[in-house]
């Protein structure tokens, strides 16, 4: 049997409102991949360094061993070390750039058409969640003048695919509920296995999105259990990689690096009256043998004892922890970009991790652009949350807003952790935007 696509009759008032979507949803991406592509064009032409954060290279350095020594290592020095820590997606992403000897700046360019593929994809939600090309239209510019998004889209980092992975998996999620078809499950769950592959934050929304759809939404009990079970076939290859190497049943063990050099360091800092890196280096003396790091056990003893720090940190100093946890959770949502600009530029010098020196051209620390570009963005930010307000009064009407919030509330909680930032807050600008729009239409509209 053949299949026919449907489209809306020709010369149609359907027609044309099809075509007219068609065309503003090109609109959105050109723009959004035009913006990130001149974006990166200036930092390939002022600092080419910039690209790379320090932890660009533990993605290069595997991708290199990957492509000169079939391991997955981050140590150039000792490639048959396994690595614990990164998931595969990205590295084996970036190992075909070295296959076919393309540059950074091409990692940048393939970013900048997945940073407009992700705007089209908000479009899309957008389009299904508002029904007015207007208001889609206005709320995916937010999405593509975030200026946090177009840094991390040219930079060597995982963010901006996953992002674009993320929200093709809400884009399937939030039609589970109305779809006859129980293979709309599958393709969502399958979106946020991938997703997952390239940071593992995603895994535990493996879980919150298809319960909360069963007890929220309106799922169905197959829907939920078909997410479930897609997604992990998708992740669990990598988890059962890393039970069989190291004995972690995980897709990364980057969670346990965070806690104790991150969480636990910024704990010991705020008693001792010092700084984290500080307090990380007395930390790394403290776990760090140099003959044990070489062991295939050495992963799992080092997640023991990250797990072990933090207890001891909560147990001892409870309030210290409640206070820097509160403090990050509001930076997540509130804090903007500008350290992260500067050092791209190479007008600011980074800790002492960053790769590279900054430019030694006579550049003012803070370039006088730089405080206008953050009153746009805490502009952007008050305008986006001004549409929160609304949102206790629809929660019950529209059961997608279960899945959205509970989503944002999952990454800002976990990004809590450690020193969030607007970096961290990239991964969920999308559910910001989408949780705005809605709470805009019904204080504008009153159609919700």
């Amino acid at each position: 049997m053949k299949f026919k696509a449907i489209l809306p009759k020709e010369n149609g008032f359907f027609y044309g409102s099809f075509v007219a979507m068609q065309d503003r949803l090109l609109q959105i991406g050109l723009l959004a991949f035009s913006i990130s592509l001149a974006y990166g064009a200036a930092v390939q032409i002022i600092f080419p360094e910039g690209h790379l954060s320090p932890d660009s290279w533990s993605y290069l350095n595997i991708a290199y061993n990957l492509f000169e020594h079939q391991t997955f290592s981050q140590l150039i020095d000792y490639p048959n070390i396994l690595d614990a820590m990164r998931t595969p997606g990205y590295p084996f992403l970036i190992y075909l750039f070295h296959w076919q000897k393309i540059g950074v700046y091409g990692i940048v360019l393939t970013q900048a058409i997945f940073f407009g593929l992700s705007a089209m994809m908000l479009f899309k939600i957008l389009m299904d969640l508002l029904k007015s090309r207007e208001l889609a239209s206005l709320f995916s510019l937010f999405f593509v003048f975030d200026i946090p998004s177009i840094y991390m889209s040219s930079t060597v980092m995982t963010e901006t695919i996953f992002v674009f992975l993320l929200l093709c998996s809400f884009y399937f999620a939030l039609r589970v509920a109305s779809s006859k078809s129980i293979s709309i499950g599958i393709v969502a769950g399958v979106c946020l296995g991938a997703a997952a592959l390239f940071r593992p934050i995603a895994l535990y929304l493996g879980l919150i999105i298809p319960l909360t759809g069963f007890f929220l939404a309106k799922w169905k009990g197959s829907r939920s259990l078909v997410f479930v079970l897609s997604f992990a076939l998708v992740c669990a290859p990598w988890m059962l990689r890393n039970q069989s190497n190291f004995g972690v049943f995980n897709l990364s063990l980057v969670g346990e690096l965070n806690i104790l050099f991150h969480t636990s360091s910024n704990i010991l800092a705020d008693v001792n009256g010092s700084s984290r890196q500080a307090e990380e280096l007395k930390l790394r003396d403290k776990y760090f043998d140099e003959n044990e790091w070489k062991e295939a056990s050495y992963p799992k003893n080092f997640a023991s004892a990250a797990h072990k720090e933090l207890r001891l940190q909560l147990i001892e100093h409870p309030l210290v922890f409640v206070k820097l946890y509160c403090k990050s959770f509001v930076y997540f949502f509130t804090k903007p970009m500008r350290s992260y600009i500067s050092e791209q530029f190479g007008w600011e010098k980074t800790g002492p991790w960053f790769p590279v020196e900054p430019n030694t051209r006579n550049q003012p620390t803070n370039p006088s652009w730089i405080w206008p570009l953050l009153l746009f963005q805490l502009g952007m930010l008050f305008i986006l949350y001004l549409g929160f307000i609304p949102l206790s009064s629809i929660l019950n009407k529209k059961d997608v807003v279960w899945l959205l919030l509970l989503g944002l509330l999952y990454f800002s909680s976990v990004s809590a952790l450690t020193e969030a930032d607007a970096r961290l807050r990239v991964v969920a600008i999308p559910l910001i935007v989408m949780l705005s729009a809605l709470g805009w239409k019904k204080r504008l509209l009153n159609e919700l």
